[in-house]
């Protein structure tokens, strides 16, 4: 088990993460911004010490763009997606193999991919009508409220 170390929001990730009632087999991460990075390595950190099988993926713009770097500070993720998460994300999941197709498929980079100079490829979505509607229904939105982490409005609801 890895060591927590101190950082801003990590207790409170941990504290989320670790009340989960059930199993996890995939945990995706979502980075669009600079600014989310600690607390991307952070969140994936908590995944793994609490869900150590899972297979843990991260996707957006940051991953994209600096995944060398994200190998160098993190050892918690097993690939980091390439572009659009969409399709690869629906690929992983389907697939029989997951470890190995994150081995195999040019939109996921692995560690082992990145340092030996791999290239990667996008996987477009093509016709955005593809991609179906959300289904809210499925959703509890009383349960909802503004992130304490991101906003100084937060308060108790």
């Amino acid at each position: 088990m890895v060591i927590l170390q101190e950082a801003p929001f990590l207790e409170f990730f941990n504290d989320s993460i670790a009340n989960l009632d059930y199993e996890l087999t995939i945990i995706g991460i979502s980075s669009l911004f600079t600014s989310s990075y600690q607390s991307m390595l952070d969140i994936a950190l908590c995944c793994r010490n609490t869900f150590p099988d899972a297979i843990l993926v991260a996707g957006g713009g940051v991953p994209t763009n600096i995944y060398l770097q994200i190998f160098q500070d993190s050892t918690n993720f097993d690939a980091l997606c390439y572009g659009e998460g969409e399709k690869p994300l629906l690929h992983l999941v389907q697939a029989d193999n997951k470890l190995q197709y994150l081995k195999e498929s040019k939109s996921w980079i692995t560690k082992d991919k990145a340092i030996h100079g791999e290239s990667f490829d996008y996987d477009f979505i093509e016709n955005l009508d593809e991609i179906p509607f959300s289904d809210y229904d499925i959703l509890n939105t009383d349960e909802y409220g503004i992130n304490p982490t991101t906003t100084t409005y937060a308060g108790p609801r």
